[in-house]
């Protein structure tokens, strides 16, 4: 019994320690994206970026800078992997603002 509780012990430990990892690591890609103007490789996975709380990504598009919220949760669900590196996200990216003045052609945005 003693044994159990030891392992479910450090089984929380572990994973209040991935946590804090995760956060860490999307904090400094924030800081990244902030100095450098643009999506900076690597970037934490969509995984790593939901555990360390961070839901949603910022795009804007490249004809109307209009900027969307994306969320990261949505993306994992449908879309990609939680394994999928973030900055990989772009070129799926489109802008449906501008998918009626261009017939359809949407143009891709860039992660802010």
């Amino acid at each position: 019994m003693a044994a159990e509780m030891k392992a479910d012990s450090a089984k929380k430990e572990a994973a209040e320690k991935l946590r804090e990892a995760a956060a860490e690591t999307r904090q400094a890609w924030n800081y990244r994206m902030i100095g450098f103007g643009g999506p900076v490789q690597p970037s934490p996975t969509t995984a790593e970026a939901i555990s360390g709380g961070f839901y949603y990504v910022e795009v804007k598009c490249r004809r109307c800078s209009t900027h969307s919220i994306i969320d990261l949760s949505a993306v994992n669900q449908v879309h990609r992997k939680p394994d999928t590196p973030i900055w990989k996200l772009e070129a799926s990216l489109r802008c449906r603002h501008c998918s009626e003045a261009l017939r359809g052609r949407r143009p891709a945005a860039n992660i802010v």
